[in-house]
């Protein structure tokens, strides 16, 4: 791990695969390391991104996500919302990476759970991606 964090330090884990939607070809694997007293770090890599088009992860503590072919039920507020994850990086050939640390006071695993995550293209908040929250310890 990027900050040299031990999994035996973390509090709690949890991944997720996170499959395509609405034909997007995007599929990506996303890691949170819960540490006490340090906060939520969440790894991410991903294929199948548009390098022209900026992506953002939300995460929720809904068991599924509900999508439609034209976005999500609940389109998202993106500067307002408590449940933005990150923006990922994504090179010319669409295999983008995200990382973040997170304020344990305003996401957590287990406290404020999170049970699926996702991947929204940000100019039009379309759904590339989605998965469930597997947890671990």
């Amino acid at each position: 791990m990027p900050t040299g964090v031990m999994a035996s330090q973390a509090s709690s884990l949890g991944i997720a695969r996170l499959r395509p939607v609405n034909g997007s070809g995007v599929r990506a694997w996303v890691l949170f390391v819960e540490i006490e007293d340090i906060g939520l770090e969440v790894y991410g890599i991903a294929q199948g991104l548009d390098p022209n088009e900026m992506h953002v992860s939300l995460v929720s503590n809904k068991t599924e996500m509900k999508v439609s072919n034209t976005g999500l039920t609940d389109p998202p507020n993106i500067p307002k919302r408590k449940d933005v994850v990150g923006v990922w990086l994504v090179d010319a050939n669409g295999t983008g990476s995200l990382f973040a640390n997170l304020d344990l006071n305003v996401l957590s695993l287990d406290s404020l759970p999170i049970n699926t995550v996702s991947i929204l293209r940000d100019r039009d908040l379309q759904p590339q991606a989605c998965g469930k929250v597997r947890r671990k310890l």
